[in-house]
């Protein structure tokens, strides 16, 4: 029996991954390489630039965030005078977050949906 246990114990210890992560992509539909900063708490996660009408993903990690109530703020960043636009999305509780998030630019205008 105890061998049943220590098999269990080892393998959860190996295999189980206690990161919390989101998967992000985003659809670049400018004719301009474009970067996004998401920032959620003491959490921030840079995507990009992504080059003219490419698609990117990546793996935001918020294991160490600050469990508090909050929202996503969205720095927008890109073209010839890397003119940067600021914008407030979301509510999260608790400092936990999503999934998975998509997000579509294009021009100055960021379309996010977010998966639980």
């Amino acid at each position: 029996m105890r061998i049943y246990l220590y098999l269990a114990i080892l393998f959860c210890a190996t295999s189980c991954s206690f990161k919390k992560v989101t998967k992000i992509t985003m659809q670049n539909n400018n004719d301009y390489p474009t970067a996004v900063l998401l920032q959620a708490n003491n959490i921030s996660h840079l995507i990009g630039p992504v080059a003219a009408g490419a698609k990117q993903e990546s793996i935001m990690d918020w294991t160490n965030i600050e469990k508090k109530d909050g929202e996503f703020i969205i720095q927008l960043q890109g073209g010839a005078s890397n003119v940067m636009q600021s914008y407030n999305h979301g509510f999260f509780q608790k400092g936990e977050l999503y999934n998975h998030i998509d997000m579509i630019v294009q021009g100055k205008e960021v379309k996010i949906t977010i998966q639980n």
